[in-house]
């Protein structure tokens, strides 16, 4: 039955404009279960409303419609068009206008039935940006979720190797992303490794028994050259363009001119600026494109030297620190570029290729140097991108100058010092290209929309394509042993994978600054702890505090290598974290020695990495990477300006042995706002009296308690009896299987292994480790204080509980006894596929032999059920153990009650 009217009601109220033609027919290929490989679909007309398209559909019923939609975006890009649509989305279902209120009601309740929670029926978040996520899409499987991420960051999750991921979330992350998702890659042909990627992994997963194996659709405004052959493409049929919006927007007015005249990159810079001072005073909005940073920062530089204000010039890298470019998208300039208020003079935004994806920008005019033509393409379709928007839409006209170095025509030219040949030559194809585009009387080329598609399949004018290393099997499973944490030989970083191995574009670094890390680290060493311990304990931290998108920049690994010397010239004892398969604490002089060995050692050890410097070094200006600025670095680890979900505080630091504090930010500590992580530090490790012997080195506040049902956010802060836990986990995780409408003999596994997963913790070691005297009421959940893990000499309760499972006749006699006994093991990460030697459950009933022979077989469990099951169909199943205890714990009391699944609503 369907609930929410027509589609273009549905479209209507949740976006606030009716849908295009192709809109409504992408709708009914959805909504049947044909979702097509590729979009191929014209800059500006919308691609992002894939999302609210794919909401309708599932809200519509379709059980072939995954729940998850996870929009994978090029880590280039700076605003991210999905995560506005997202957010909007999410707002229109919970603050519905009174003119949609019934359709949007409906639609809710429709979301609402797939998980049973009316309460907050859509998760919405992203892995970049302001509202870094906040968890939700990870917390309850059955949840309508919205996920925007970079292909660095979906895709290493992916991969079972999230970055910045734990031992705990890596086969969580992989196992919510693998499975019930619909992965949307976005300007897919720029990221063709990626989507090479997911497109070997769905087919990997219809070998096995995945219950929600992905689905992928690719959305480009540019036909790649070398698509796979009979792929099912979605692209604008002629009727569509019969709409006059989408006809104005084909059509729209770019006249384009060559200039060829450059001697050199200096030369272009200057033409360029010559060209863009030449709109002063016209009060329009113009465009400056450059290739790299460095010549960015020139043409920005030299605007303001010739007088134009600092307030109409914009800057605009993907080099720019996360939190200063969620400032500067709010800027009254950049709301103009992306049709907001003019400025009343002419404005100016320079930008490299961080402006080319995910933004909507619409400038009236161009300058740019040469690039390749898919580039080229990407650019273009940022000026003049909604003539339908102007008071007389066949009058707007675009004026676009590209200027290109006298070389690039020459058919001996030769590229620039540090440019790749084949870079350089598809830059020359790329000038013939635009050398055909239609030529008006007055010497200006039309470079429509329209025009351009004519052109865009000439695969030698695009980017050199990477080179794919190939995914095998063995790759595979050696990324899925998550729980082994050391380098393995055969287990090499995802990254080529991710994006291919390209010599136009050297690795990457992050950079991240905290003001708290060296009075920890200071605190850490004073009591007593090796380097390797300091690394395990600020590990445990990042994993409740991880360093968000709005902390980091991002830069060429080389550029930053040649910035920390200069820091580490001012700090040579200074430590700072470097968080790659593991977490290091790392000497700055140790990474910035100019031996070349050393060098090339230290350069390998930052590629794809992220390093945490300490914010009194400094190093940062204005949000770029600067070894020469010795100003202490903002911390904007708590700075939050759009959501609640995301804030968190960092208490304070005792660094005194009589308690004194030592402040370390100032962080306000709200009402509703839980302590998640301390490092205590002991002057006797067991203790016998809770907080006996003890001081505080560092908390980490993360709130407010009730802002969604993040894994665990609003754990009790009151000790919970084991009891009570177990019962509300079994509850949940029959809710969860059920809404999902697994097999009956996979719920009953699930239930089975909820009921056993806690058993461990009822030893006698355990209990004392939590602080609980009274044995005979055992404890799950050990309240504020916590567990003092170090008394526990390495004792893990899952083992401890899987060995009593083993034992359980309903258990051995189960048709799913392997799944149960894994999904007990891998509870908390471990058992994929080993526990560490010191786990051992020691108690009097059970015997070293017993131990090693329940370890030795949990891999073999472990091996089997993966090639059952597939990687991500295994880590799924974990997951939804996982979160059911999640669940449970934040919400002690019970679920909020909320409308039953019905067969109309899920088939």
């Amino acid at each position: 039955m369907d609930n929410t009217g027509s589609f273009a009601e549905a479209f209507s109220g949740l976006t606030g404009y009716t849908p295009f033609r192709w809109q409504q027919r992408l709708y009914g290929k959805l909504v049947a279960g044909c979702i097509p490989a590729r979009c191929d679909l014209p800059t500006g007309l919308g691609k992002t409303s894939v999302i609210p398209i794919w909401l309708i559909a599932l809200a519509r019923g379709r059980a072939n419609i995954p729940r998850r939609l996870v929009y994978v975006v090029n880590r280039r890009t700076v605003v991210d068009q999905a995560t506005d649509e997202a957010v909007r989305l999410s707002e229109r279902l919970s603050n519905p206008p009174p003119e949609r209120k019934k359709v949007l009601d409906d639609l809710r309740q429709c979301l609402a039935a797939l998980s049973g929670d009316d309460g907050n029926p859509l998760a919405v978040s992203t892995l970049r940006g302001e509202l870094a996520d906040n968890g939700d899409w990870k917390a309850n499987p059955t949840r309508p979720a919205i996920v925007i991420g970079t292909v660095d960051m979906i895709g290493s999750k992916l991969l079972f190797q999230g970055y910045g991921d734990s031992r705990y979330w890596r086969p969580h992350h992989a196992g919510l992303i693998g499975q019930d998702t619909l992965i949307v890659h976005d300007e897919a042909h720029l990221t063709p490794a990626f989507g090479h990627l997911v497109r070997e992994i769905a087919s990997l997963q219809s070998q096995d028994q995945s219950h929600r194996p992905i689905r992928i659709l690719e959305l480009s405004a540019t036909s790649p050259p070398g698509r796979p052959k009979g792929e099912t493409v979605f692209s604008l049929e002629p009727q569509d363009e019969e709409d006059t919006t989408v006809r104005n927007r084909l059509h729209a007015k770019k006249w384009l001119t060559l200039h060829h005249d450059a001697a050199d990159r200096t030369a272009v810079v200057q033409k360029l600026l010559e060209l863009a001072l030449g709109y002063r005073g016209k009060n329009c909005r113009v465009l400056v494109y450059v290739s790299s940073p460095d010549d960015a920062q020139t043409m920005h530089n030299a605007l303001v030297k010739v007088g134009v204000p600092d307030k109409h010039v914009a800057l605009l890298t993907g080099t720019l620190r996360g939190h200063e470019r969620d400032k500067l998208v709010k800027t009254p300039i950049f709301a103009w570029f992306r049709g907001g208020q003019p400025m009343n003079e002419t404005a100016y935004l320079v930008s490299t290729s961080a402006g080319e994806v995910g933004v909507d920008l619409d400038a009236d005019h161009m300058v740019c140097d040469l690039s390749t033509l898919e580039s080229m393409i990407q650019r273009l379709g940022r000026v003049n991108r909604k003539p339908d928007k102007a008071p007389n839409p066949e009058e707007k006209v675009a004026d676009v100058d590209v200027v290109a170095e006298e070389s690039v025509i020459k058919t001996d030219g030769k590229p620039a010092k540090g440019e790749p040949e084949a870079l350089f030559k598809a830059r020359q194809k790329t000038w013939e290209a635009l050398s055909q585009l239609p030529l008006g009387s007055d010497g200006r080329r039309d470079a429509s929309p329209l025009a351009l598609r004519k052109i865009a399949a000439k695969p030698d004018a695009w980017s050199p394509p990477p080179v794919i290393p190939p995914l095998t099997d063995i790759l595979l499973d050696a990324w899925a042993l998550t729980s082994l944490s050391q380098s393995l030989p055969a287990r090499p970083p995802v990254e080529d994978w991710l994006h291919g191995i390209n010599e136009a574009e050297p690795p990457e670094t992050y950079v991240a600054w905290r003001a708290e890390l060296s009075p920890v680290v200071s605190a850490l060493e004073k009591a007593g702890l090796a380097e390797e311990e300091i690394a395990r304990v600020l590990a445990d931290a990042l994993e409740v505090f991880p360093i968000r998108a709005a902390e980091r920049l991002r830069d060429r690994t080389y550029r930053v290598l040649d910035e920390l010397a200069k820091i580490a010239a001012r700090h040579s004892k200074a430590k700072a974290l470097v968080i790659r398969d593991d977490v290091a604490v790392v000497r700055l002089a140790d990474l910035a020695r100019g031996d070349k060995k050393l060098r090339d050692r230290a350069y390998a050890r930052l590629t794809n990495a992220t390093v945490v410097l300490p914010s009194e070094v400094g190093g940062l200006k204005d949000g770029y990477l600067d070894g020469a600025a010795d100003r202490a670095a903002q911390d904007v680890a708590d700075v939050t300006e759009v959501t609640t979900q995301s804030q968190r505080a960092r208490q304070r630091v005792w660094t005194n042995a009589d308690g004194g504090e030592e402040p370390v930010c100032e962080s306000k500590v709200q009402q509703g706002f839980v302590t998640r992580f301390r490092i205590r530090l002991r002057d006797d490790e067991l203790a016998g009296e809770e907080g006996e012997g003890q001081r505080i080195a560092l908390q980490y506040r993360i709130g407010p308690a009730d802002a969604g049902e993040r894994l665990g956010a609003a754990e009790s802060q009151k000790p919970v009896r084991l009891k009570d836990h177990t019962p509300a986990v079994v509850e949940q995780a029959k809710r969860l299987a059920g809404l999902l409408h697994l097999p009956t003999a996979v719920v009953e596994a699930i239930e089975l292994a909820a009921q056993w997963h806690d058993r461990g913790k009822a030893r006698t070691l355990w209990q004392r480790a939590a602080g609980n005297s009274v044995v005979d009421e055992p404890l799950a959940k050990a309240g504020k204080h916590g567990v003092n893990w170090r008394a526990l000499q390495g004792y893990r309760h899952e083992l401890g509980s899987l060995l009593e499972a083993a034992n359980d006749p309903a258990i051995r006699e189960h048709p799913e006894s392997d799944l149960i006994l894994h999904l007990i093991a891998a509870h908390h990460g471990w058992a994929r596929p080993h526990f560490e030697p010191n786990a051992l459950d020691n108690s009097d009933a059970v015997s070293t032999q017993d131990n090693h022979h329940a370890i030795a077989e949990a891999m073999r469990r472990y091996a089997r059920l993966q090639q059952r099951f597939g990687r991500w169909g295994l880590a799924w199943l974990e997951a939804l153990l996982r979160c059911a205890d999640g669940l449970a714990s934040a919400h002690p009391e019970g679920e909020p009650k909320a409308p039953a699944p019905s067969q109309e609503t899920r088939q």
